[in-house]
């Protein structure tokens, strides 16, 4: 295999994912370029919470190439894959036992569109003609309000997950029967 250019694989490492595009690790480079954009996105949408992960993608990305590049250069360079693997049927599983879960994250996003497009603007006008600061410190503050709210009520849900199901799996009944084994004593 030719090896690629020190200098353009250099100037590539600096866009997460394009260094290891550049050395032909295509689903390498999709996974982290598609992982910075999610958490730069998601940051956005946070007002900068979730936006600390993006430096350590970002950081990943850059010594990931360098590191490739020495493994390609002593011909140990592992195959090209994604980094983060779902398994085959995943999405159409999770669309099928699921639907619930994806059917609240359209009613958030819509919501949340909602509220950005008309009540928001809409309570700014209230705020401006009343002068009621505590509407707009509540306005201010409240997507980052809810998001905190539905994260935490996500995490107790996958926590507590199905509890009377579990009991009855982990400890089946004793049926009896079987094989008499003589007397054990």
């Amino acid at each position: 295999m030719r090896h690629k250019n020190g200098f353009w694989t250099f100037c590539f490492s600096f866009i997460p994912g394009a260094g290891q595009m550049y050395q032909g690790y295509m689903k390498r480079g999709l996974t982290l370029i598609t992982l910075f954009c999610l958490f730069m996105g998601l940051g956005l949408l946070t007002d900068g919470l979730l936006a600390v992960v993006t430096p350590i993608v970002w950081m990943y990305s850059f010594f990931d190439t360098f590191n490739l590049r020495s493994q390609l250069m002593e011909g140990t360079a592992p195959p090209d894959d994604y980094l983060i693997h779902v398994e085959e049927g995943a999405l159409s599983r999770i669309l099928t036992v699921r639907p619930k879960v994806l059917g609240w994250c359209l009613i958030l996003v819509g919501a949340y569109s909602l509220y950005e497009i008309f009540i928001s603007p809409f309570i700014w006008d209230l705020y401006h003609i009343f002068g009621l600061y505590w509407l707009a410190l509540l306005l201010d503050r409240l997507p980052s309000l809810v998001l905190a709210l539905a994260l935490i009520g996500v995490g107790l849900w996958l926590i507590r997950g199905k509890q009377a199901s579990r009991h009855t799996e982990e400890f089946p009944y004793y049926q009896g029967g079987g094989e008499d084994h003589g007397d054990r004593q």
